[in-house]
């Protein structure tokens, strides 16, 4: 019963990703294209931690602190499986929707239980591997691993998710009793998505020592970290101990605890605040103010809509801000006379950082595949086909827009950026916004997923999401990379360049929206 249970949770997952199009025809075509995307994500990822690595084993080298590379690599992966689960958790312990359904059959409750911790411990697996994979062939290569330093290697890498998933279901837990319990469940869940994101971040930017890459006072006086890291370079079997219990006595204790009290956690009736309703004069509204309003409401009442595709601007505040300390150290190289040149290169790299970090929003691209319940609304109200196209846009203008420029007046005013190349920086984050905004749209009505169960499957999961974020940034580093080279001789013409691309661009998928767009959105479901 076990093994089925768990079958059963992992191919819902499998058939989450995999369901890619409404039309059966483009079901193969969409598949192999997410999967193209996956490896391609995937494989990014990967070279980005490796980079990452190599420097850090270069700097450990010279400091004879080998050891410490590994404890960076267990603090990284630590985080990435809480941040990446504690979420999941809750939805897929606590607040499953299949829990009434599998308490109704003669199934042993410790089955359900241990089954969803077993699919949630393979998915922290798979988070870790990200981290420890590139760090071990980075550490290989140019330090060396010994025999005692791999089988140390290989348990910590097996019970780090131990601790991780503990942790993770206590803070889930805490959560979903909070969320539960109060009437503005989005809200609060954002926030305490922000929280732990914010965190991480100061977390990582913290540990950057003065002209290192790693504080190694951090990892000395934290044990769980410094265990892991000398048993792997050193060999040392004791911390392998510590490490060993540090990660599963927790994790016993979690388990043990949350398996006791499942059934009362999930069986618990909650209670809310009930929402007292005031008759009040309503307000004759045009028809396409009506449809922003209601894309807008959609959006902030939805936690996995805000987390998943609109917190591109808050991390791009987050960042600047970040960005802005650096500025001490960069404006002085714009003194130096071979180096002249920088100091055109900084206007149009703030608008290219910007518009990167601000490529993360796709608002728009699930907009329609969110749609699907109600389209024979749409379809039978007296609305042009336009006007509902052209209110998603402006719901997700709305949204990203007014962050992203914050974003960008930050640096403009750490990094000293003249009046008018300001202003062009702002002109060309702004049409930016507007390429992810008209970028997504379009491969929302080229790639629509309808038969979805849950919101989540079209925000996070279908090809139209993909393929907006990761195809902006990779525009948006190209367009760096056109940037860069055009700024060596004139910034003003870099940035302007890269205006227009997004304008032209912008352009010509307005044109194709208003009329075969139109149509085509039209005919949906039909």
């Amino acid at each position: 019963m076990l093994k089925i249970l768990i079958k059963s949770r992992i191919a819902g997952i499998v058939h989450a990703f995999s369901q890619a199009a409404s039309k059966k025809s483009k079901r193969k075509v969409s598949g192999a294209i997410v999967a193209l995307v996956a490896l391609l994500i995937i494989g990014l990822a990967l070279f980005s931690v490796g980079a990452m690595f190599w420097l850090l084993c270069t700097v450990a080298q010279m400091g004879n602190t080998e050891w410490a590379v590994f404890s960076m690599a267990t603090v990284y992966a630590a985080l990435l499986c809480i941040i990446g689960s504690v979420f999941t958790v809750k939805t897929q312990i606590f607040e499953s929707k299949d829990n009434d359904l599998l308490l109704s059959m003669p199934i042993p409750t410790k089955y359900i239980f241990l089954s969803r911790m077993i699919v949630l411990l393979l998915i922290n697996y798979a988070l870790e591997t990200l981290v420890f994979l590139p760090c071990t062939v980075v550490y290989s290569i140019l330090i060396g691993l010994s025999f005692k330093g791999a089988a140390s290697l290989l348990f910590v890498f097996l019970l780090l998710p131990f601790l991780t998933l503990a942790l993770s279901s206590i803070v889930g837990w805490i959560i979903s009793e909070i969320t539960s319990r109060i009437r503005h469940k989005t809200v609060v869940t954002v926030a305490l998505f922000l929280i732990f994101f914010v965190a991480y971040m100061v977390f990582t930017m913290s540990i950057s020592g003065d002209g290192m890459l790693f504080d190694i006072g951090i990892f000395q006086s934290t044990y769980l970290f410094w265990w892991s890291g000398d048993a792997i370079s050193n060999g040392n079997m004791l911390s392998l101990l510590w490490f060993a219990l540090a990660s599963l006595i927790p994790a016993a204790v979690t388990y043990f605890v949350l398996d006791k009290s499942f059934i009362r956690i999930i069986t618990t009736k909650k209670t809310a605040n009930k929402i007292k309703y005031k008759g009040n004069r309503t307000r004759s509204r045009g028809a396409y103010f009506s449809l922003v309003k209601k894309e807008l409401l959609r959006f902030f009442t939805s936690a996995t809509y805000i987390m998943n595709a609109g917190l591109g601007s808050v991390l791009c505040v987050v960042l600047s801000i970040y960005f802005s300390t650096l500025a001490k150290n960069i404006l002085p190289i714009v003194d130096v006379p071979d180096f002249e040149w920088v100091g055109n290169l900084i206007g149009p790299m703030v608008a290219i950082v910007c518009a990167f970090l601000g490529g993360m929003n796709f608002v728009s691209a699930p907009s329609i595949s969110l749609e699907e319940k109600q389209l024979w609304i749409l379809h039978s109200c007296p609305i042009n086909p336009k006007d509902v196209l052209m209110d998603k846009l402006t719901c997700h203008l709305v949204v990203c827009a007014p962050l992203t420029l914050v974003s960008a007046v930050i640096l403009c005013v750490a990094f000293k950026v003249s009046f008018g190349m300001s202003i062009l920086v702002l002109l060309t984050v702004f049409a930016s916004v507007l390429f992810c905004d008209y970028l997504g749209l379009f491969l929302g009505l080229k790639f629509p997923k309808f038969g979805w169960q849950n919101e989540a499957a079209v925000v996070k999961q279908s090809l139209a999401s993909m393929i907006a974020m990761f195809g902006s940034m990779v525009f948006f580093g190209l367009m760096g990379f056109l940037s860069f080279h055009m700024s060596k001789l004139s910034g003003y013409f870099a940035i302007i360049v890269v205006f227009a691309i997004c304008a032209i661009i912008c352009g010509i998928i307005h044109i194709y929206l208003i009329s075969s767009g139109a149509k085509e959105f039209d005919n949906l479901k039909k």
